[in-house]
């Protein structure tokens, strides 16, 4: 499934990021198919063998419905810009993960493969929420697809933002607090997907990770240099634009949201 996610834009990032996650709070598991590679956790005394089945079957899933509609419309896939939406009833790009996407493209205005990981994070973090609540298992769970998340907590979490090479690369991130979400984080100079600015980073929250990632993207695709960061950020006053927004690019960055953003285990803004 070449068309899923592309790796020749830039330089490819080392997933060294995941060593750093909440071992202690989450049980980690690992899927893969072709170029996917998901990351998910739920609570420890929550996780059974199945649920790690019922995420591969999901991902195997997702990636089968969005195959489809790249080999459908080869140049809808390739768009920057929103796109018309496929006309034909019934097929498997009418529903799931990819009117996620398409959803996603319209708010943000950026081509719906800007969304991709995001919109299989929330659908296979899905998958394990069912298989839990089969069994009336209440418990946490989160997917990382490339470094966007889609997360459901209980309690306040901690998450990282990582911009490495960046002034900013320690900054230890947003608290959340409990809910269900979306963390994205697109850059213009490190990792494979394809963006039209220079940022180091730019990270979105939203209500769910197909939106962040398509949020990540355009705030990225915004940022041509150290000055261009405020405005970046200034997306989250957007109609249904990402609850909170930071970006930094050349010594210079910029937040805007209601989530503490903590720097050395303190409260900065």
């Amino acid at each position: 499934m070449s068309g899923i996610l592309p790796s020749d834009y830039g330089a490819p990032l080392a997933r060294s990021y995941r060593w750093s996650l909440a071992h202690g709070r989450f049980r980690f598991f690992r899927i893969r198919e072709a170029q996917s590679d998901i990351l998910l956790g739920v609570s420890p005394a929550a996780y059974t063998p199945e649920l790690a089945l019922a995420a591969a079957t999901a991902l195997s899933e997702a990636r089968r419905r969005i195959q489809l509609w790249l080999d459908a419309y080869p140049r809808a896939g390739a768009s920057y810009a929103p796109v018309p939406r496929p006309a034909t009833p019934g097929a498997p790009w009418t529903a799931r993960p990819l009117l996620d996407m398409l959803d996603a493209s319209d708010a943000a205005g950026v081509g719906p493969m800007a969304a991709v990981a995001g919109a299989i994070a929330d659908w296979v973090l899905d998958a394990v929420l069912t298989g839990l609540a089969e069994r009336g298992a209440e418990a946490e769970a989160m997917a990382e697809n490339g470094g966007d998340c889609a997360i459901l907590a209980w309690a306040p979490l901690r998450v990282a933002m990582a911009a490495p090479g960046s002034p900013f690369g320690d900054l230890a991130g947003l608290e959340l607090p409990p809910g269900r979400w979306g963390v994205a984080t697109s850059s213009g100079r490190l990792g494979h997907s394809a963006s039209l600015g220079k940022a180091d980073a730019c990270t979105a929250v939203a209500s769910g990770a197909a939106l962040a990632d398509a949020w990540a993207t355009a705030m990225a695709n915004r940022v041509g240099g150290p000055a261009d960061v405020e405005d970046a950020v200034a997306q989250v006053e957007r109609d249904n634009g990402p609850l909170a927004a930071f970006a930094c690019t050349g010594g210079r960055a910029a937040y805007r949201g209601t989530f503490p953003l903590l720097a050395g285990g303190s409260v900065v803004a």
